[in-house]
């Protein structure tokens, strides 16, 4: 499933020279999606979206490696279209969304690999479970239409495992079927103001 996981990735953007030293950016929740899909044996993927995620970003221009990011995600905002389905996955042996209505990301460290691609390190929290992510991204930044602000457009995906964060236990742990990874796509856009 995917977990606001994404949001993460924008806060190690590489910076456009226009932005401040320092600048606080937030996300364009109405053009941003945080989406996952999830293996069953001899059955369609199970497809949804998180619908409430936020995070407070911040972005360096002249050393990005001090860019952070914590990211929140609400765990019962999980939208899959059919109501059936979210409220499993928001059950004890899933999410236990009563226990843990909160998942997070925090960033760690950022290698900006080139002009359009970024990796990103970060500390994913769920169902009180801590595990160490990697998500790759491709970005890129224009300025707004009123010249306020720079937009940072970001898009990754990747994969984790939902028996380490035990989303699936007692007769769910199966993996022939529940298959074990969890698919993540992420698309943030990112304001910027400039100084």
């Amino acid at each position: 499933m995917k977990w606001g996981v994404v949001v993460l990735v924008l806060s190690f953007v590489s910076p456009s020279p226009a932005w401040a030293a320092a600048s606080n950016c937030r996300i364009d929740r109405a053009e941003s999606r945080l989406q996952f899909t999830a293996h069953m044996i001899f059955s369609i993927p199970i497809t949804g979206r998180i619908e409430n995620f936020d995070g407070q970003l911040r972005l360096h221009e002249d050393e990005p490696q001090l860019s952070h990011a914590d990211i929140t995600i609400d765990t019962a905002s999980i939208n899959t279209d059919n109501p059936d389905t979210d409220d499993f996955i928001r059950s004890k042996p899933m999410l236990n969304s009563a226990e843990f209505p909160v998942a997070t990301l925090t960033t760690k460290a950022f290698d900006p690999l080139n002009k359009a691609n970024m990796q990103i390190s970060g500390e994913l929290t769920i169902n009180g479970v801590k595990r160490e992510v990697l998500i790759p991204f491709t970005y890129s930044h224009r300025p707004s239409v009123d010249g306020t602000s720079d937009l940072v457009i970001a898009e990754g995906s990747f994969e984790f495992s939902r028996l380490a964060f035990n989303i699936g236990v007692e007769s769910w742990s199966n993996t022939t079927v529940f298959k074990d990874p969890i698919e993540i796509d992420i698309e943030l856009l990112m304001i910027c103001p400039r100084s």
